[in-house]
């Protein structure tokens, strides 16, 4: 039974690594597309260039035959569906029509060099020679380009996922698991470890052979279904995608491999067989007791902090779709990001920017929302303050007809105290002191309208908005807190050209960058499907992990205490009475779990309560399963 288990703790293992190798390889294919055979990609910026716009495609095509870099420019695709692309290659032809893509992107579309007649030179190119970087990197340097590069590495590819707690958690989850089944493994062969050893067999022998089965246990399932994911990447998505995946999916599964090696050598060396203990009659499973309680402590606390938010994830990927839906709207809006030297640069910055913000205006070009939390200002934490303009409300509207906003009366009293002296420090010098809240028009927009966080620029669909608009934002607000909100992705500006443009009139340095605003957002939206999965993965590792030491808690527990409950049970003492007594200490070790996990997780307290409940259930069950069968084994004479 021991080996089933084993067997199937490394599928599950190697399932998560597979999983995790899924969301990487379609993040890399998005940044590095695979059907290019693109190495790295660079960003040119010609803001502070000499070259003449008319040439600067030009310059860079000559450049890039003469070195053999290999660029493709990549543009958005107008023609073709949402998200789609267009790759240029500027010397010479790639060898097909169209760029499959591994996820839910649509196909690229191939064109010739002519498709660049029209297109801005400035914006992202696919390498495909990555010996070029440094003969790139001063070409661009000798013409005052500013060049952004990124290297098709390991650790590029899994920046998305460092910032994904759930990667930390599948990880952890993970790990105990394979602690759990390396316990469990030395647990059931620990006795005839000893008598192996009574035997005449040398310990690093019994080790060895212990280990080398584990490993071939563990090992051979969680590698035949790697070599099934390259057999479905290939036949589902296609064969040139199949190397990267199986690789990063061999990453994944060899770090937990490792963390497990690790665990079964320090287990073998723990439990190494004894001829002493064996003479002095000490249970070898008297050395487990310990790691096998923490191990279960361990898993327990996980699983408690990681429910809630599991189902919090599970709550926002519903909406997942309509956020992509409504980024997709916003794909041709861009953020401005302020990179500047010193403050004296920013300073220097902000009269500029506010001409952008009214050429902008003036032509019907810039959004802006604001959404500040509600329990700042005197409402519940399910509902927002915004600060919002028509453009905005147009752009919401075109994804959502139906949306509406109602007029109020005035603001609330309490949004309008708390309010009112952040407003005078925003609109200082552009509104007198006191007057701000007073030219503010106050609506009220029908349930998850979406609004964008202050000072994030995510993506929020509230309960409750208090909505406030006073006209042009460049006429209600200071520099200051234009340049703030638009760093933040607050303010949005249509078309990336243009805006560049813009700030190119305007003089505003190298350091002002444009940023499409919709890229992150997609890929937060898409992405959180894989979350949802890899959140529900990781709770049911830890649930394995746990259910694995709670059962080999309680074996061990009943086979040191075999005596003393043979006694009581032949006096007519209960199994239940026995596992309800064994059981008290875990109880009190969960629902301290239980109250940590409330504090910490208030907007889902119900779920650690309700996890720990079941816990707490189910713990005297498995004590009492364990009491019973080391009875009936003691009465056969097999403990």
């Amino acid at each position: 039974m021991y080996r089933v288990v084993t067997a199937v703790a490394g599928v599950l293992v190697a399932i998560l690594a597979c999983l995790m190798a899924w969301m990487v390889t379609d993040l890399h294919d998005r940044t590095f597309p695979v059907a290019v055979g693109a190495s790295d990609r660079v960003r040119l910026d010609f803001a502070q260039s000499q070259i003449a716009e008319k040439d600067q495609v030009r310059q860079v095509t000559e450049a890039d035959a003469a070195g053999g870099w290999g660029l493709v420019r990549v543009l958005p695709d107008p023609e073709g569906e949402r998200g789609a692309q267009v790759f240029v290659p500027l010397n010479g032809d790639l060898p097909l029509d169209a760029v499959p893509t591994f996820g839910s992107q649509p196909d690229g579309r191939v064109a010739g060099p002519n498709h660049l007649a029209n297109s801005p030179s400035g914006g992202e190119y696919l390498v495909q020679n990555g010996d070029a970087r440094a003969e790139v990197l001063a070409w661009a340097q000798s013409r005052g380009i500013h060049v952004v590069w990124s290297d098709d590495t390991v650790a590029q590819n899994l920046q998305y996922l460092w910032r994904q707690p759930t990667f930390l958690t599948v990880c952890v989850a993970l790990s105990l698991l394979a602690a759990a089944v390396v316990l469990l493994w030395f647990a059931v062969r620990s006795r005839g470890r000893g008598l192996r050893v009574l035997a005449g067999a040398s310990t690093a022998r019994v080790n060895r052979e212990d280990l080398a089965r584990l490993a071939l246990w563990s090992v051979l399932p969680g590698a035949l279904a790697i070599v099934l994911l390259g057999v479905v990447v290939a036949v589902t998505k296609g064969a040139q995608f199949a190397p990267y995946a199986v690789g990063m999916a061999c990453v994944f599964w060899g770090v937990v491999m490792v963390a497990m090696a690790v665990a079964a050598a320090l287990t073998a060396g723990l439990t190494r067989p004894d001829p002493g203990r064996i003479a002095r009659r000490e249970h070898p499973l008297a050395l487990l007791r310990r790691p096998a309680t923490l191990l279960m402590a361990s898993s327990l606390v996980l699983v408690m902090l990681t429910l809630p938010g599991a189902v919090t994830t599970l709550r926002h990927a519903e909406s997942a779709a309509d956020q992509q839906a409504f980024w997709y709207q916003l794909e041709d809006e861009v953020r401005v990001r302020f990179a500047v030297g010193g403050e004296g640069d920013f300073q220097d910055a902000m009269p500029a920017f506010g001409r952008v913000v009214a050429d902008a205006e003036a032509d019907g070009e810039a959004a802006m929302s604001y959404a500040l939390p509600g329990e700042e200002y005197g409402l519940d934490e399910h509902s927002r303050v915004e600060l919002a303009n028509d453009r905005w409300r147009d752009l919401v509207r075109a994804n959502d007809p139906s949306a509406a906003w109602s007029e109020e009366a005035g603001i609330p009293a309490s949004v309008e105290r708390r309010l009112e002296p952040d407003l005078d420090l925003w609109t200082d010098g552009a509104v007198p002191p006191g007057e701000a809240t007073g030219r503010f028009a106050v609506t009220s927009p029908s349930g998850g309208v979406p609004v964008l966080e202050a000072g994030s620029g995510d993506l929020e669909h509230p309960d409750r908005v208090v909505s406030l608009e006073a006209g042009p934002v460049s006429e209600t607000y200071n520099a200051n807190f234009l340049i703030s909100v638009a760093s933040s992705g607050n303010l949005l500006f249509h078309d990336v050209d243009t805006t560049g443009q813009r700030l190119r009139d305007a003089g505003l340095p190298a350091g002002v960058q444009v940023i499409r605003v919709a890229e992150d957002g997609i890929l937060r939206a898409e992405m959180s499907r894989y979350l949802v999965v890899l959140n529900l993965a990781a709770v049911a590792a830890l649930g394995a992990a746990l259910l694995i030491s709670s059962a080999l808690s309680a074996v061990i527990a009943a086979l040191l205490a075999a005596r003393r409950d043979h006694v009581l049970q032949v006096r007519g003492r209960s199994p239940w009475a026995i596992a309800l007594a064994r059981s008290l200490p875990g109880w009190v070790v969960t629902a301290g779990v239980i109250g940590v996990a409330v504090l910490l997780n208030r907007e889902a307290w119900l779920v650690p309560v309700i996890a720990g409940a079941v816990c707490a259930a189910l713990l005297p069950l498995v004590h009492h399963r364990a009491v019973a069968w080391v009875f009936s084994r003691s009465l056969q004479r097999a403990v």
